[in-house]
C-alpha cells in the first residue's frame, strides 16, 4: 500500500468514525465501498472489521452502562452460525461479483434505513436468532453486521441512548468474532494489521468530533446527509466493479 493510498484510508476513517459516534452504526456502509476501490472487496472487508472493532471498543468505554446485554448475547451467539457462511462467500466468489454484492447491500440496506423500515415491534427470542444469523454471515463476507441488527431493534421503540449503546456493544463482540474468524483463516495480515495501527489518530478523532456534534447537531438532521453519501460511494462502488 502506498503512503498516498494509507492516508486515503486515514480520511476515510476518520470520516466514518464521526457518522459511527453520531449514530451508533454506518461504519462499515460508509467506508466499505471506497476500501474496495482502493485495496480490492477482501482487503477491504478486513480492515474494515479490524478498525470497526477498534472504534465500537473505544465507544462502549462511555455507552457501556445502557447496553441491553440480554438481546445483545442472544444476537452474537446466533451470529456465530453464520460466519462460516460469509467467510466462504469472501474467499471463494470472484472479487468483481463480491464488489458488486457488497455495492447492493450498501445501498438496500441505506434504502431500509431511510424508510424506517422496522423488522418487528418487539424483541423476541425468534427475531434476535433471526437478526444475528444474517449479520453473522454479513460480518465476514461484507463486514456490515450492523443494519440488519438496526432494523430489528429500530421498531422495538427502544430509547435512543439505550439503542446506541446496545448497537455499540454488539458491533464490538460481532467485530471481535469476525477478527478472530480473519486470524485463524489468514486473512488478518500484517499489514492490514498496521495499517488499521496507523488510523488509530483519526479514530478518535472522529469518535470525539462526533460525540460534540451529536450533543449539538442532533442525529435526526445528520442522518439525511449520511444516507446521501452512503447511497453516492455505493453506486462508486459498482461503476468501478463493472467498468473495463
Amino acid at each position: 500500500m502506498v503512503p498516498v493510498e494509507i492516508l486515503a484510508v486515514i480520511a476515510l476513517v476518520g470520516i466514518a468514525a464521526l457518522i459511527q459516534s453520531m449514530t451508533g452504526f454506518g461504519f462499515a456502509l460508509l467506508i466499505v465501498p471506497p476500501l474496495v476501490l482502493l485495496l480490492g472487496p477482501r482487503e477491504a472487508v478486513v480492515l474494515s472489521n479490524v478498525i470497526g472493532t477498534v472504534i465500537a471498543a473505544v465507544m462502549l468505554l462511555r455507552l457501556h452502562r445502557e447496553v441491553q446485554w440480554k438481546t445483545t448475547a442472544v444476537l452474537i451467539g446466533a451470529s456465530v452460525f453464520g460466519l462460516p457462511l460469509g467467510l466462504l462467500a469472501l474467499t471463494q466468489l470472484d472479487p468483481d461479483v463480491l464488489q458488486v454484492f457488497i455495492a447492493i447491500t450498501v445501498i438496500v440496506f441505506t434504502v431500509l434505513l431511510m424508510r424506517g423500515f422496522a423488522l418487528g415491534s418487539r424483541i423476541t427470542l425468534q427475531g434476535s436468532l433471526a437478526a444475528g444469523v444474517i449479520a453473522g454471515v454479513l460480518r465476514t463476507s461484507t463486514s456490515m453486521s450492523g443494519p440488519p441488527v438496526v432494523l430489528y431493534l429500530q421498531g422495538t421503540r427502544m430509547p435512543s441512548g439505550a439503542f446506541r449503546s446496545t448497537m455499540t456493544g454488539f458491533a464490538l463482540l460481532s467485530g471481535l468474532t469476525g477478527v478472530a474468524v480473519f486470524l485463524v483463516e489468514g486473512s488478518l495480515t500484517a499489514r492490514l494489521g498496521l495499517t488499521g495501527l496507523a488510523a488509530t489518530p483519526a479514530v478518535l478523532a472522529g469518535l470525539y468530533v462526533g460525540a460534540r456534534l451529536y450533543d449539538r447537531v442532533g442525529e435526526a438532521r445528520f442522518r439525511g446527509v449520511v444516507f446521501a453519501v452512503l447511497i453516492a460511494s455505493a453506486l462508486l462502488a459498482i461503476a468501478g466493479a463493472i467498468s473495463p
